[in-house]
């Protein structure tokens, strides 16, 4: 680890990508990607017999309605995910996490067993936005993933201080630096790195 690094815990010397364009995950409907997240968050909710998930950024809802189904779930995303996703699954609760918080008006919303936040991060330029409204949820596990930055370096050709090459992407951390990063935020339960989707980390948390 460098020894100078920022407060997201990425070297001073890295270079982020402040203009991402925005990623419209509505069309994805597959598990090409993060299927082992969404199989491992199955995996929690038996093993502690939980009942209720919130997935934040669900994208096309895929994922979330195929490998978590069973279970109580509500997907919060922005447009135009957010009106495919009401049109498509019209059963299923979706709230819109653009809106003002005066939206979020019923507490059962925001009350949860697992809040899970798959490859979402890499996309915002403050993160810590991203996790400090996730603590703001009445949930005491987290699970949160992001690509491995050092695997994409060995097996993708990317480099370590240049920006990220998928251009939706702010910024990309190696494993060791996102659990540094998640550990300024929460204690940290268990932590893996993908044997499909190789260059994807994620972690399972909770609450200091």
């Amino acid at each position: 680890m460098d020894d100078l690094v920022d407060k997201y815990c990425k070297p001073i010397a890295y270079k982020i990508r402040p203009n991402n364009k925005h990623f419209d995950d509505s069309k994805n409907h597959n598990d090409k990607w993060q299927k082992e997240v969404y199989v491992y968050a199955n995996e929690v909710m038996k093993k502690y017999d939980f009942k209720k998930i919130i997935d934040i950024g669900c994208g096309s809802g895929y994922k979330l309605i195929k490998y978590l189904g069973e279970y109580e779930t509500i997907g919060y995303e922005t447009e135009p995910s957010i009106s495919f996703l009401r049109k498509t699954y019209p059963d299923n609760k979706w709230i819109n996490s653009g809106e003002p918080s005066s939206s979020f008006n019923n507490d059962s919303d925001k009350k949860c067993d697992l809040i899970m936040s798959s490859d979402v991060i890499e996309h915002i330029l403050d993160p810590d936005e991203l996790i400090n409204y996730m603590k703001t949820f009445s949930c005491n596990h987290f699970l949160i993933s992001t690509p491995c930055l050092e695997v994409l370096i060995k097996h993708f050709g990317y480099k370590r201080y240049e920006p990220p090459k998928n251009v939706a992407h702010v910024r990309e951390w190696t494993f060791d630096e996102f659990k540094m990063y998640l550990s300024k935020h929460f204690q940290i339960l268990e932590s893996f790195l993908g044997k499909t989707q190789i260059e994807c980390q994620w972690h399972l948390c909770t609450r200091k």
